[in-house]
């Protein structure tokens, strides 16, 4: 989970705690036999061991890691400076992709970090440093120079006209702008409606570290949002609940230009050790489920980056687009269910009264794809909605795959709800069979006769008529293959080195399953593995991916 760690304290306070023993057991009265014996570590280590776990070697490698952090702030910034430390995880989403947003379930875990060290000012100035000084160069900024004198009365709207104008000056994918997201709505959120300041927030020195490798599908950008948001609540002494907390983190992000949900920043701040959290949306709920013993997540980098470029937003964007683009389809040609659906993800059998073969006649409707021109003449009522759409991304060449994006992310729905259940049942080889079909709604290429292929999944009338005749029939194999829940769909934002890592990784026994991390076009993959066939995993991988 994402926190701040034990108040505030000078610099050389916070290396005397991170090296103390802990004595405090030893100093209460009564004979010497009945008192405890000491633990080892101190608060800090305590802390370590609570978030970590009870892993001698990493507690060590982290207490140094933050000793590094403290003494670095120190050479930048004050040796006597009173600063707080903020840290935020990274997380693995393992099922329940690009959904969050719609309404969908997410079940992911946390591992690594972001940290920031904060010193609090007295003014509303945020000088940032990063110490990776080389490659994230130093940035400082004002917040109330930032925002227009106005109340923003839309801060999607505003958003976007922003993040259109960093995109002109060129600093579009500046790393400050992830800091800046969370300063300025946290500020927006205290102004009256004549845009005065209701409580003007105070800035901060920063030292900002991460052990999240960036552009790897893992949420660093994400999580350095929720940790710039946790040091700014805590030194402006603001009062939000978790809930509200993701929420803000969530639309915060919304500065840079993407427009996802808030599933990351849930993620990042509800995350428990040794569990994985099955959280909901609208309202926000969350479960957590034990990881079960015997089996590891193995994480696996293509090193492409998936950088969110302006061309990679543009994709992002396209997809939650076409999300709208098909319910409001649906909702122009089954008048019927305007009241039952609200999000996306209330477009199931149960709360639509039907069965899943229905659900796929009403997918039947669909286009397989259909351009800008042909949407604005069908769905003419909507014309405002799909202009504010439009601005998100650029228009696709060969027009919104409405029918492949709508089937994966009905199906991914309810792999997403399905997920926490075959946990609790112990049911692992399911559980790793969702994370293989959810890649392969997003694959881009295959392997055939040993050569890797482009690969597109168009959902043709052909392919439902077969599921719909497959679920309706008697034939148990044939109506379970039908499923909802098996359906990959086409929503198509993986690539050729996630797809290769993935099948490396599957050709394995011992592999559950394996599947792409993230919003996609790059970054990692994760492989649920029985822990004896780690160290064989690592091997295949380094012997066929990074050294073939």
């Amino acid at each position: 989970m994402s926190d701040e760690i034990i108040g505030v304290r000078k610099i050389r306070d916070w290396i005397q705690l991170i090296n103390e023993s802990d004595l405090s057991a030893c100093e209460h009265g009564g004979s010497r036999s009945n008192r405890a014996k000491p633990q080892a570590g101190g608060i800090f280590e305590r802390w370590l061991r609570s978030v970590y776990g009870d892993v001698p070697e990493f507690i060590r490698e982290q207490k140094q890691w933050y000793q590094k952090i403290l003494s670095t702030f120190a050479d930048i910034y004050d040796v006597e400076a009173e600063v707080i430390i903020a840290r935020a995880p990274a997380r693995i989403n393992l099922v329940g992709m690009h959904i969050d947003h719609r309404g969908g379930r997410v079940n992911p875990i946390a591992a690594k970090e972001i940290v920031i060290v904060a010193q609090p000012r007295d003014d509303d100035y945020i000088f940032l440093n990063d110490i990776d000084s080389e490659q994230f160069f130093p940035r400082r900024f004002r917040i109330c120079e930032e925002l227009p004198r106005e109340k923003i009365e839309n801060w999607l709207q505003w958003t976007e006209l922003k993040s259109a104008e960093m995109k002109r000056e060129g600093v579009a994918g500046d790393w400050a702008n992830y800091a800046k997201a969370a300063a300025l709505y946290l500020q927006e959120l205290h102004r009256d409606a004549l845009g005065r300041y209701t409580k003007k927030l105070k800035g901060m020195n920063a030292l900002v570290a991460g052990s999240i490798p960036i552009a790897a599908g893992l949420g660093s950008s994400s999580a350095l949002v929720v940790a710039t948001a946790e040091a700014l609540v805590k030194i402006n002494q603001l009062n939000f609940t978790p809930q509200e907390f993701v929420s803000i983190c969530g639309a915060a992000e919304w500065y840079v230009g993407t427009r996802g949900g808030f599933g990351d920043h849930a993620a990042i701040k509800l995350s428990q050790k040794g569990h994985i959290s099955h959280i909901g949306f609208f309202p926000l709920q969350v479960d957590f489920v034990p990881f079960l013993d015997g089996y590891r997540v193995a994480i696996c980098h293509t090193y492409k980056e998936a950088k969110k470029a302006a061309w990679a937003k543009s994709v992002f964007n396209e997809r939650v687009a076409t999300y709208e683009i098909g319910l409001m389809l649906l909702k122009q040609k089954f008048p019927a269910i305007r009241d039952k659906v609200q999000y996306f993800r209330d477009l199931h059998p149960e709360r639509l009264g039907s069965d899943e073969a229905e659900l796929y006649e009403m997918l039947k409707s669909l286009p397989i794809r259909i351009t800008r021109e042909e949407l604005l003449q069908l769905l003419e009522e909507e014309t405002d909605n799909l202009l504010e759409l439009f601005r998100t991304h650029d228009e696709p060449k060969e027009g919104y795959r409405v029918r492949g994006v709508c089937l994966f992310g009905l199906a991914e729905c309810a792999r997403a709800e399905l997920a926490a259940s075959l946990l609790k049942n112990n049911d692992m080889v399911s559980f790793g069979e969702l994370i293989s079909i959810s890649h392969d709604g997003d694959r881009v290429t295959r392997l055939v006769n040993g050569k890797r292929v482009k690969y597109h999944e168009e959902i043709t009338d052909e392919y439902l008529d077969k599921i719909i005749a497959d679920i309706r029939s008697n034939d148990k194999t044939r109506v379970e293959s039908a499923r909802l829940y098996r359906q990959p769909g086409g929503y198509a934002v993986s690539c050729e080195e996630l797809d290769e890592l993935v099948d490396i990784a599957m050709s394995l026994e011992g592999v559950l399953g394996a599947g792409r991390v993230g919003a996609g076009l790059g970054g990692c993959i994760s492989v649920l593995v029985d822990e004896n066939k780690t160290d064989e995993l690592i091997r295949k991988i380094s012997e066929e991916y990074y050294h073939p």
